[in-house]
């Protein structure tokens, strides 16, 4: 997945960029560089996302359901 796909699975996620780096661990600085293409995205992250789209799973969806298991 290169910075282009990020960006759009993001927003096709409705989760911006500022609450993509909780939501998957990562550092504010490591989701830019996956965004602007200065570093590759994870294929874990890339693989993550993919499903939630095609799941049509939002990030709000995903942390109600991790909270309600922990």
């Amino acid at each position: 997945m290169d910075g282009i796909s990020f960006r759009r699975a993001l927003a096709s996620l409705n989760l911006p960029l500022y609450k993509a780096a909780p939501f998957l661990g990562v550092s504010d600085a490591t989701v830019r560089n996956w965004a602007n293409d200065r570093a590759r995205v994870p294929q874990s992250v890339s693989m993550l996302l993919r499903l939630m789209l095609a799941l049509k799973l939002d990030a709000a969806k995903v942390d109600e359901w991790l909270g309600e298991r922990r």
